[in-house]
Parts: structure tokens; sequence; C-alpha cells
């Protein structure tokens, strides 16, 4: 039986079938309710899991290099050092 707002009538008599219709259909939807609910919930868990497996604010210092022109073979590999550094930390698996 679904839930009907406008039962029992005011003025009334109160059948206990009817009232028991009622509160079943009220229980009805808040079962259906606590089911949603739950699904909802694991969806967050499963986000924050997925988010708990990202960076978090790379450990990095920055760079003071100062550059020749051309760059030297130790400024160019500095530089090389610094992105893996940064790459690594970003994409953690």
């Amino acid at each position: 039986m679904p839930f009907y707002p406008t039962l029992p009538v005011n003025g009334t008599v109160i059948f206990a079938a009817e009232l028991r219709g009622q509160f079943n259909a009220l229980n009805d939807l808040i079962a259906a309710q606590a089911v949603t609910i739950a699904a909802q919930a694991a969806q967050i868990t499963a986000l924050w899991t997925a988010l708990g497996n990202t960076a978090q604010n790379p450990n990095l210092s920055p760079m003071s290099l100062g550059l020749s022109d051309p760059p030297s073979q130790v400024q160019l590999q500095a530089i090389y050092d610094q992105l893996n550094t940064l790459l690594n930390q970003i994409t953690r698996v």
C-alpha cells in the first residue's frame, strides 16, 4: 500500500487496518531511503579511498639555479632531476 498523507481524514473513525497500512508504507519509504543512503556512503568511501591514492602537497624546494647561455650539462641534469622528483611525487601509484 502506498503512503497517503491525507489519511486518516479529519473527523472520521480510525480503522486499525488503514493506520497499519500507513505505518507500513512509511516504514517501506524509510527502508528504501536507508538503502539509498548506504549506497551513497559506499560511493563516498570509494571516493575518499581514490583521493587517498593521489599526491598530497609535493615536498619540493624551489630551484636556485642560474643558467648560462647555452646551459651546461650539469645545469640541464639538475633541471631533469628536479622534474623527475616532481613527477614521482605527483604520480603516486
